[in-house]
């Protein structure tokens, strides 16, 4: 079974959406990431915490 070019555009538009809407989930984890590395290193150097 094949698919008709507006079938194809459809699917294609459906995976970008899907593709810009994880690249968004990255960049929002990547920023909560980069608070808790810095909220761990403000705690080693005030002495809250040792290193592992």
């Amino acid at each position: 079974m094949t698919n008709t070019t507006t079938e194809n555009t459809n699917q294609l538009e459906a995976l970008q959406e899907r593709c810009d809407a994880h690249e968004q989930e990255i960049a929002e984890l990547k920023k909560q990431v980069n608070l808790l590395l810095e909220q761990l290193r403000l705690a080693r150097h005030r002495g809250l915490l040792s290193k592992s």
